[in-house]
């Protein structure tokens, strides 16, 4: 039932954006916040807090793509898990040219 199928991948869909903005927004205020109880070098602390967004991004990007793409394996809809992992390498070259604008290094890709 093609009609169930889409109203169950909805609801799915639903949830994962869900938890992902809420695990994402802890995480962030986690990173943000926190990152001053494991160092108090200045330097570090910096880059941490600065990392804290594009790692936010990355951390919502990957918890609703993998429910996606959990969902669509299940349903056996091979063709927009080819969509959704493309969005994701979109997501994932919007962070590669934000650490290249910034002139960071290929350690902070890996944070």
């Amino acid at each position: 039932d093609t009609q169930a199928a889409r109203r169950t991948f909805a609801n799915i869909l639903v949830i994962a954006n869900v938890v992902a903005v809420f695990t994402s927004a802890l995480f962030f205020a986690v990173v943000t916040f926190g990152a001053g109880a494991f160092t108090k070098d200045v330097n570090v602390l910096h880059e941490v807090v600065s990392s804290a967004f594009s790692s936010f991004l990355a951390a919502a990007t990957l918890l609703v793509l993998g429910s996606v793409d959990g969902t669509m394996t299940a349903s056996r809809d091979f063709g927009l898990i080819i969509i959704y992992q493309l969005l994701a390498v979109g997501v994932q070259l919007l962070l590669l040219a934000e650490v290249r604008r910034r002139h960071l290094s290929l350690s902070f890709v890996f944070m």
